[in-house]
């Protein structure tokens, strides 16, 4: 049997990933499905799946650097 792991992976960046793009497919509802170039694509909408994704990573990216930078995003994508 497996076991699930709740950790960050270790850290392997110098530095701290932008999160400049993930913050842009970031609406108030959630994280938007696609994107058309530097535009959200809203005609797809939103997906449970990419929230879920979206907000694991925001828990890793908080973990990892010790921070709560991403704590505004995670609430939006928990509320989803």
């Amino acid at each position: 049997m497996s076991k699930l792991h709740h950790q960050a992976p270790k850290k392997i960046w110098r530095a701290k990933p932008n999160l400049t793009h993930l913050r842009f497919l970031t609406t108030p509802l959630g994280l938007v499905q696609h994107a058309r170039g530097r535009r959200q694509d809203l005609r797809h909408g939103y997906s449970i799946d990419d929230n879920a994704r979206a907000l694991i990573i925001c828990a890793w990216y908080d973990q990892l650097f010790q921070e709560a930078e991403t704590v505004d995003l995670q609430s939006i994508y928990v509320r989803y």
